[in-house]
């Protein structure tokens, strides 16, 4: 559902507006890498929150990069490791 994760990303409604402001709260001693990747798991968690029906559940997030595979979201059921 990219409507509404555009619709965070850009900030194009009073609702986005608050809700990121509000999140920038919480990550605003993070640096600016960090924040980058925790904001992509935030689109996901509004995109549930103020989706359809037939969007939610947990989320599992990951970033993969030449040192690996660096968790940021891992529900107790997913597997660490293939």
């Amino acid at each position: 559902m990219k409507d509404i994760a555009e619709e965070f990303a850009n900030q194009t409604s009073p609702r986005a507006l608050k809700e990121v402001a509000k999140w920038r709260d919480t990550v605003a001693k993070k640096d600016a890498a960090d924040q980058e990747i925790l904001f992509a798991s935030q689109l996901v968690r509004w995109t549930i929150l103020y989706g359809p029906e037939n969007v939610g559940g947990d989320v599992d997030s990951v970033v993969v990069d030449s040192g690996g595979v660096h968790w940021i979201n891992r529900k107790d059921v997913c597997k660490a490791e293939p």
